[in-house]
């Protein structure tokens, strides 16, 4: 019975590791995978997201929005 579940726990691991866009479906991915290991008696092998920088060569920085601009205005 416990081999059927294995096989489950399995299919989930790698239904979630087709759809890793973020820290927190990577980390959803290696909680599945260590559970895994622990059943199978294994070490781990776990996902490491990895963002690509985004460039912002030539381009003005405009701000963001905020509660205070750090302009002082007297009326």
């Amino acid at each position: 019975m416990l081999k059927g579940k294995n096989r489950e726990i399995k299919r989930l691991r790698d239904l979630q590791g087709e759809s890793i866009n973020d820290t927190y479906t990577c980390g959803l991915y290696n909680g599945i995978e260590l559970a895994l290991a622990v059943l199978e008696a294994r070490e781990p092998v776990f996902k490491i997201f990895e963002e690509e920088p985004i460039c912002t060569e030539g381009k003005e920085k405009k701000p963001g929005r905020t509660a205070y601009s750090g302009v002082r205005k007297r009326g």
